[in-house]
């Protein structure tokens, strides 16, 4: 749901990714891990 309002804004995937990334040191690998594929679904629609 972010990740599709992000775009709407006109945020591009790398831009979507990053702010996953970003939240590593806070959220641990493998919650970024868990985390990314969703973002990268919700940012190209198929949510």
């Amino acid at each position: 749901m972010h990740a599709m309002m992000a775009k709407s804004e006109g945020a591009a995937r790398e831009e979507i990714i990053a702010a996953v990334v970003l939240n590593l040191h806070h959220s641990g690998f493998a919650n970024v891990l868990e985390c990314l594929p969703a973002a990268i679904d919700g940012f190209e629609g198929k949510i």
